[in-house]
């Protein structure tokens, strides 16, 4: 997959309850192959670089996400919070986080080989 060079306007952004942001991000008009190859990456991980056409700025400000920064326990934790909140008729979150903690556990260890 080739990397793709656009030209954009981040035209909203909002607040996600894990602490990321969701884009949106309105293109100038654009060719059907241009189009497909970005709906090609809709929904996969990716890089960006967002440089405004009309600032020089010297050098790049990095921005690191979760991905980055935090442990895969933690972001374990962090997604099964959002759950629990959207979750209804649900038992206080330490008896939630508790049971879908030991239901993962017992999973994994029907898969061990017995000894």
């Amino acid at each position: 997959m080739q990397a793709i060079t656009l030209q954009a306007i981040i035209t909203g952004a909002s607040t996600r309850l894990d602490g990321s942001l969701g884009l949106r991000i309105s293109t100038p008009e654009l060719k059907t192959d241009e189009k497909v190859a970005l709906m090609d990456v809709v929904g996969k991980n990716l890089t960006i670089l967002i440089q405004p056409q009309d600032v020089t700025s010297p050098g790049l400000k990095e921005v690191r996400g979760e991905f980055d920064t935090k442990t895969p326990s933690k972001r374990l934790r962090d997604v099964l919070y959002v759950l629990w909140k959207q979750s209804e008729d649900v038992p206080d979150w330490d008896t939630f986080y508790r049971q879908k903690i030991e239901g993962l556990i017992e999973k994994v260890k029907l898969k061990l080989t017995p000894q």
